[in-house]
Formats: C-alpha cells, structure tokens, sequence
C-alpha cells in the first residue's frame, strides 16, 4: 500500500503523485538515513537530477529528468500479490530501509533497474514506508496489520513487505526472500491474502509451500523443509454462544491434550469468532448461531504427522462433546485448488471418505467413534 505517494516512471521523466500526508524529498538525501546513502551511492549516481516541479495536463505534480541509463522500469503486470513478515528487534526504520535496498541490489545487480520512493506516516497511521521496484518485483514496507498477523499465527513478527510479484518475477523475488532470512534469523512468514502460508520460519525450522512458485525454492539457498498448505475445516450444527464455544474449546484442550498454556486471541470488532492458539496449533472458530465452523491452516510436510494427528484430535473431540451433524473437508493448492470431504455425521451415522490420504490417520485415533 503507497498510501499517498505512489512513483512511476515513464519515458523521458520521473512522475510523483503527491498527497496530503506524503512528502517528496527531491534527490536522495532526504530519502534514507546516512548508512542507506553510503550504501546506495551507486544508485545515486544513476538517478536523474530532478528539475523543477511542473504539472501534467491530469494536474499531476511532477519533476522532470531523464531515465537513469540501463532498462527503463515501465509499468509491470502484477502476477501476485503477497505479503512478508519478519522479525526485527535491533535495527532502526533507517536502518531496516538501507538493509533492504542493499538486499534488492544484491539480487539485481544493475542498480539503474531499482527505483525507490519514501513516504512520511500516512493518515493511516501506518508509519513511513519505503517503496521500491524493479524489474521483477516491488514492495512497500508496512505496519498496517501486522501486530494482529503476529497473534492471529502465534508467531512473533513485527515488520512487513506488501510484494507485487509481476511476470517472470519468481525466482528473482525467491532469491531476494533468502537474502531477508539469511539477513534475519528472527520468525518469518509468507501470506497470500492474508491467510494461505506459502512460507513460514519459526523455531528455526523454515518450511515452505510446493504448490507456489513451481517448486523454484531451491534459489532460497537454504536448508527447507517442502510441503503442502492445507486448510481443514469443520461445520458442525449447534446453538451454542461464543462465549459457551470459547470455554468448551478450552476445555477440551485442557483435559484430552494435557495443554494448559491455551491462548484466545479475540477482535473486539469479531464478537462472533476467536483463534483459539497452544503449541503449534491455530484454530479459528467462528459462531453463526445454529452453525460452528472451525478451521486450521498450515504447510504440512509429508513427515510432519503429529501436528495433523493434534489438530485432528481436538476436532474428534469437538464433535463427540456437541451432537450436531457435521462435515469435516480439506482444502489444498490455491491456484488449481483441491477440495475433498473426510467424515460427515448425519442423523448420528458417520461415513469416512477412504479415498483420502488423510483416512488412514483418522481410522488411527478412531475419528468415528463416539
């Protein structure tokens, strides 16, 4: 998210769209700290020197210059839309900026296929951002939502990167992805739509969505762990109140899984739905009065059995504690995506679906029986 200054370059001048609480900073002085200037003198010394401000015909304010020499970065078409996630708890906003333009130079190459624009906090109240783009690739950094990503995955993140992946893009932006965590070595996380993990580091174990990027992870020149993201959910009648769910959930864990650290995350904005958080299991439930759904994501690797046994423990237990009849799927892939059903409750008689890789781990803890 720009905010209110978005960059754009097009043949013969630079154009800068300006807003009520963006400021341009003419040259690059102004841009980032002392480090980054040091850092980016190459850079520098490719950008134009901008002329007065002018205006276009539409009444855009702009300054005028010349192409920094090297490819021109026209307008891209947008493959995807993702956002990263990361730990940082030592280096300043300027320092994090000049990091981050070292990384993408680093990746690139030829400096004069980087542009870069800085914006004060925005009425958002999300803070400065840095924008930079190039020919693969663009991001914006943020704090818009990151404090509720942090709780909602249970995962400690404080900093994030809204990414425009555009065609042919991939592998440059994975390589660029394994410069931010090797740079790094806090918690990380990669999220499309603000839900599907295509990539996730915690407790250093980095693990990583092969349904993404046609398995190019391999230019992330790390140790990773390849799996699939898989979302389960579950639909079961009841008439119960959030707040009858909330303490049944708990309990639940509590007494079948020897867990008591149980964490709630709730949005007061939400009343209806809660994540329901311990060990490495999140859980969103949600209320709609006569119906509960629950659901759990994760990058499940083909050894990683005994967190898809939890999971689906407590949802055993869910539907022995509540009578209504239920249905329990999973969904997988995001762009040619998978939908199947594992076990159906109706009328008190469940059918397990055997055509499943899952239902030799739900005949494991006995899911039927109740």
């Amino acid at each position: 998210m720009l905010g209110s200054v978005a960059s754009l370059l097009v043949p013969g001048m630079q154009v800068t769209k300006i807003g009520k609480a963006g400021k341009v900073f003419s040259g690059i002085e102004d841009v980032v700290s002392q480090a980054a200037k040091d850092a980016l003198k190459g850079i520098r010394s490719k950008l134009p020197e901008l002329g007065p401000v002018l205006q276009t015909p539409e009444g855009l304010a702009f300054k005028a210059g010349e192409i920094p020499d090297g490819p021109s970065l026209l307008r891209k078409v947008i493959k995807m839309e993702i956002t990263y996630y990361f730990c940082n708890n030592v280096l300043k906003r300027e320092e994090i900026e000049s990091l981050l333009l070292q990384l993408m130079g680093n990746v690139i190459g030829n400096e004069s296929d980087i542009s870069f624009t800085q914006q004060e906090e925005s009425d958002e109240g999300e803070g400065d951002t840095l924008y930079v783009k190039c020919n693969f690739f663009s991001f914006t950094t943020t704090q818009f939502n990151v404090k509720s990503i942090s709780k909602d995955f249970d995962i400690e993140v404080n900093y994030g990167l809204e990414c425009n992946v555009y065609e042919n893009g991939d592998r440059k932006f994975i390589e660029f992805l394994g410069e931010m965590l090797k740079s790094n070595i806090g918690a990380a996380l990669l999220l499309k739509d603000s839900e599907y993990k295509i990539l996730e580091r915690k407790d250093n174990s980095l693990l990583v969505d092969s349904h993404f990027f046609n398995g190019d992870f391999e230019v992330l020149s790390l140790t990773y762990i390849q799996g699939i993201y898989k979302k389960f959910g579950l639909r079961i009648d009841a008439g119960l109140t959030t707040e009858e769910i909330k303490l049944e959930s708990i309990k639940l864990v509590e007494e079948h899984e020897k867990e008591y650290n149980v964490r709630v995350v709730e949005d007061p904005d939400y009343t209806s739905e809660f994540m329901l958080n311990w060990g490495d299991i999140q859980i969103k439930i949600s209320n709609t009065g006569a119906t509960i759904n629950l659901s759990c994501g994760h990058i499940f690797a083909r050894e990683d059995t005994l967190r898809l046994k939890k999971m689906l423990r407590f949802f055993k237990q869910f539907t022995n504690a509540l009578p209504g009849d239920y249905e329990l799927s999973v969904k997988q892939g995001y762009w040619k995506q998978k939908r199947s059903t594992l076990v159906t409750r109706n009328n008190s008689e469940v059918t397990i679906n055997n055509q499943t890789e899952e239902a030799h781990l739900l005949y494991g803890i006995n899911f039927f029986d109740y």
